[in-house]
């Protein structure tokens, strides 16, 4: 089912003054986590009384314009694939990283890492049983080495992250 959540920028819905907003990161996150379970965010900005809007609110706009202008590929015309993640925030997985997940059609997948820590890193939903991988890109970032086993896709990623919050890679399937 698709479905919507509305929420703002700060604390609250609508202007005053000293307003605490989200990070350009924490408003990405959540817009990853709502869009792999086939959601959306409608993000709610607060304009002044005379329609402008505030530095700050900018800033953290074109935080997350900034991460969608390298990897909007993973969230435009995308769609939940079968698993919405895996790792340590997901009841029933025992994976150490953590992965969220949309997909375009049946043979390309967006694999969302939503913790860092560079190197190798595996996604175990894609094990030599699963659909076969034919190539690995970190968007941003290139082609990558790969290698798929009994207990996961085995991928070589760079020690950096190739941008701000959450880094995603692009998986080709057969």
């Amino acid at each position: 089912y698709y479905w919507q959540v509305d929420d703002p920028i700060g604390h609250k819905f609508g202007y005053v003054e000293g307003l605490k907003l989200q990070s350009a990161g924490n408003v990405v996150k959540n817009l990853v986590e709502n869009i792999c379970r086939n959601g959306n965010l409608c993000l709610n900005i607060s304009p002044k009384a005379d329609g402008t809007i505030p530095d700050d609110q900018q800033a953290v706009l074109r935080g997350v314009g900034r991460w969608l202008k390298t990897n909007g590929e993973g969230v435009y015309g995308s769609r939940a694939w079968r698993l919405f993640g895996e790792g340590p925030s997901v009841e029933g997985s025992d994976a150490p990283e953590e992965w969220r997940f949309t997909c375009q059609g049946a043979k390309r997948l967006y694999a969302f890492a939503m913790k860092w820590d560079g190197g190798r890193t595996v996604i175990r939903s894609l094990d030599s049983s699963a659909e076969q991988v034919r190539r690995v890109s970190l968007l941003g970032g290139g082609r990558l080495k790969f290698s798929q086993r009994p207990d996961g896709l085995h991928i070589e990623a760079p020690a950096e992250k190739p941008g701000e919050y959450i880094a995603v890679f692009a998986i080709e399937l057969r």
